[in-house]
């Protein structure tokens, strides 16, 4: 006969129970009465095996109360007054014994010499190697009758503990206690208490052959025959000093062990029969439903998902329909997920190929462009707009932008400041730890100063998103992503608009920092060829000249300097005119003004016109060259070999100094008249003089670089200085007493930095 699938499953459920009922019944059929000597030996160590922890945990015990008495400060205080001793024996040991259940208490010294000798079964003390004096230690030890002073030698638990000073650093004795292993001690109370079955238990310091015993461990023993288990104690060395001997009864060992086969034959057969009705039960309410189910998964397998619906009509509620249900739920799943990872994949993959790109590309309008154009494509925005920061005016200007018609609207000209607007607000409180702003319907969440600005025309979902330096705490600037519907930004939308604007702000970086860097190679490059140029036109040796010696340097602050100086030979060695001048300002375009004056003036040498006169031409040629704020400051002297006559004329600079070798003196003479470019025409405003000059004297001309020169506290060097140092050095020829004076300078200057140039030049007359 052919057995249904419902039959089979119930039969196998049967004689899976019953193959091992039948071995179990065999087995205890077969047994005899008299238990084998394995079951005693197993049930024996059984029963002991909490014995061990017993003792370790007494141990245990001892160490945490000599831990705690030998802390006690006023053990301290007994042991440093010998006159205490006796107290400490009567009364502070006798209590701890008795607070902590101990048979003995003992104060040694650090070489083991008993303290308090007076008290009674006061067991030997171990000997203690010097490396372990300074830790708790714990042991077991047998003592004689003649170490103790007790009637009878006995067993003993013990622990010792340093002793310190109040310095925690000397020891000044040692804590001995300890507890006795006798039958009626609290450690063989604890064992029998914990070990109910055993019919003895004591404790034996001799008398054991060893080769009679079954050893389970190093600690445990049996004599399986007679019923005893022997448990090994052994000192800190490891050397046997006693046993703990149980004894069991073995026909209670026998009785429990049958009462116990007995009552697991009889649960098992009643289980027996019961799982072979329940197998019957469950194979009648399985076999329906699995068939169904079969059916069910077959179609999810053939990814018809539209066709594995649910029945309630067949499935019901139970078990089985909701397992139904759940591969259902799971088919679905599984398509959406593999939808979602095809469309995660798309999208990382254009993540992966616009990084690509932007990495390539160094030139900040360009990057902008394609910044805004590739994420509108992976994200499927309706208007991406980009906008760069300008931290020194507080201002958001847009750098790119999406679908906006560039023929009604320049949006490199679209600007928002900080505080203002949405890009405005979220650069104001991305200082706060704000990095991204989302607006779920603009018209309604925004209200708007007039008409809506034209980057949110036709907007209602708004991502905006802040583009952060990654190694400075400053902000790059403001990516908007918009789509025309409200609400249209799901949590992946936003994830992956924030992982395409961190690409973003580190492109945009990348482009700053390589159009910093041009632009200051670039910049470094001009002012280096400026230089050059200002350093060429400079005087690049001294003139000989009738009875003159003079010595002219120019020290620029920056790299092209706004001071003057320079040599015009009139005559070629009699007459020289000497020019000193300082243009407002300092770099490049002072620089320049500079240049230009040269230029005029060496352009005028070659008329025979006075100081006065080239001062006024030059204005009339720089003046429309010079831009608002802008002037020069000018000295033009004239000196002739030949009739010994320095006549000057000054444009607003600074004074004249003139050291008398006569009266070994120097003498300050205010040049005067109204500086270059201030007015189109300095005719009636300048004035020329004569200096009279005396074989031995000399002149000093300077810039306000000089005399402003601060020290490292802050202090000015100022005129008197400056023409107390020539009345000082005034007889040394011109180049040793331009030497001596740079040197003052620098010496007052120390470290503090050059704010202006520093021009100086000295004359000396023969």
């Amino acid at each position: 006969m052919k057995l249904s699938f419902r039959d089979r499953i119930a039969a196998a459920f049967f004689l899976l129970m019953l193959i091992p009922f039948l071995f179990f019944l065999g087995d205890s059929l077969i047994q005899q009465r008299q238990l084998t000597q394995r079951e005693i030996q197993d049930y024996l160590v059984q029963q002991t095996r909490v014995a061990p922890q017993v003792l370790r945990d007494h141990q245990q015990y001892l160490a945490d109360e000599a831990r705690y008495i030998s802390t006690d400060p006023n053990l301290n205080t007994y042991l440093q007054n010998p006159q205490l001793l006796s107290l400490l024996e009567r009364q502070y040991l006798r209590q701890v014994k008795e607070r902590s259940h101990l048979d003995w208490v003992v104060i040694c010294d650090v070489d083991g010499n008993v303290l308090t000798d007076s008290q009674e079964d006061i067991p030997p003390i171990p000997v203690i190697h010097s490396s372990q004096r300074h830790t708790i230690n714990t042991g077991i030890a047998f003592f004689h009758a003649s170490q103790t002073g007790l009637p009878q030698p006995h067993l003993g638990i013990y622990a010792t503990a340093p002793i310190f000073d109040q310095t925690r650093r000397h020891i000044t004795g040692i804590l001995f206690i300890g507890n006795t292993l006798d039958a009626g001690s609290g450690v063989i109370q604890s064992i029998r208490n914990m070990i109910r079955q055993a019919e003895s238990v004591t404790s034996l310091q001799d008398g054991i052959d060893v080769s009679r015993l079954k050893k389970i461990s190093d600690m445990i023993y049996l004599q399986p025959d007679e019923g005893r288990v022997f448990l090994a104690l052994r000192n800190p060395e490891g050397v046997m000093v006693g046993w703990i001997q149980l004894e069991f009864s073995l026909d209670g060992i026998t009785n429990a062990s049958m009462r116990m086969k007995f009552r697991m034959m009889v649960t098992a057969l009643v289980c027996l029969v019961c799982l072979a009705l329940l197998s019957w039960v469950m194979s009648i309410l399985m076999v329906a439903p699995l068939k169904k189910l079969r059916e069910f998964v077959k179609t999810i397998r053939q990814d018809d998902v539209e066709a594995a619906v649910i029945d309630e009509t067949v499935w019901g509620s139970d078990e089985i329909g909701q397992v139904a249900r759940g591969f259902t739920d799971l088919s679905h799943w599984i398509r959406n997920f593999v939808e979602q990872e095809k469309e995660f994949s798309r999208k990382m993959q254009s993540v992966n190929e616009i990084r690509k790109q932007l990495s390539s590309i160094l030139d900040i309008e360009e990057l902008s462009t394609e910044i805004v154009r590739n994420i509108k494509e992976v994200v499927g925005a309706d208007r991406v707009s980009l906008w760069l920061n300008d931290p020194p005016h507080q201002i958001l200007r847009c750098a790119a932008m999406t679908d906006i018609d560039t023929s009604k609207l320049n949006v490199k000209k679209l600007a928002v400041r900080h505080g203002s607007g949405i890009v405005g607000k979220l650069a104001r409180e991305w200082h706060k730890g704000r990095r991204q702003l989302q607006i779920k319907d603009i018209p309604r969440q925004v209200k708007f100063k007039g008409d809506i600005p034209p980057e949110y025309a036709g907007m209602r979902s708004l991502i905006s998103i802040a583009l952060s330096h990654v190694s400075r705490d400053e902000m790059v600037g403001v990516l908007n992503v918009a789509r025309a519907e409200p609400s249209a930004f799901t949590k992946e939308d936003i994830d992956l608009i924030s992982v395409l604007a961190g690409q973003a702000g580190v492109s945009m970086q990348n482009a700053r920092v390589y159009s910093e860097v041009s632009t200051r190679e670039r910049v470094k490059e001009e002012l280096d060829i400026a230089s050059d140029i200002q350093t060429r036109l400079l005087p690049s040796r001294r003139p000989d000249t009738l009875r003159l010696d003079i010595y002219g340097q120019m020290v620029p602050a920056r790299e092209v300097g706004g001071d003057y100086f320079d040599y015009i030979e009139r005559i070629p060695g009699i007459e020289l005119g000497i020019v000193i001048g300082d243009v407002s300002g300092k770099g490049v375009s002072a620089g320049l003004i500079m240049m230009r004056a040269r230029t005029v003036l060496h352009t005028l040498a070659n008329q025979v016109i006075s100081p006065k006169e080239n001062l006024v031409l030059l204005n009339k040629y720089v003046y429309p060259d010079l831009g608002t704020g802008k002037f020069m400051t000018m000295l033009y002297l004239c000196w002739n070999g030949h009739t010994r006559k320095m006549t000057y004329s000054s444009a607003g600079h600074e004074h004249i100094l003139v050291y008398r070798s006569s009266k070994r003196s120097c003498e300050r003479i205010k040049s005067g008249g109204l500086a270059i470019g201030l007015t189109d025409d300095l005719s009636m405003l300048l004035k020329e003089k004569e200096i009279e000059i005396e074989p031995g004297d000399g002149i000093v001309l300077y810039t306000d670089g000089v005399t402003e020169a601060r020290s490292e506290m802050g202090t000015l060097y100022e005129l008197n200085r400056l023409q107390a140092a020539v009345g000082l050095h005034g007889e040394n020829n011109a180049r040793k007493l331009h030497h001596i004076l740079m040197t003052e300078l620098v010496r007052f200057m120390g470290t503090s930095e050059q704010f202006d140039d520093i021009t100086l030049i000295t004359m000396k007359f023969s």
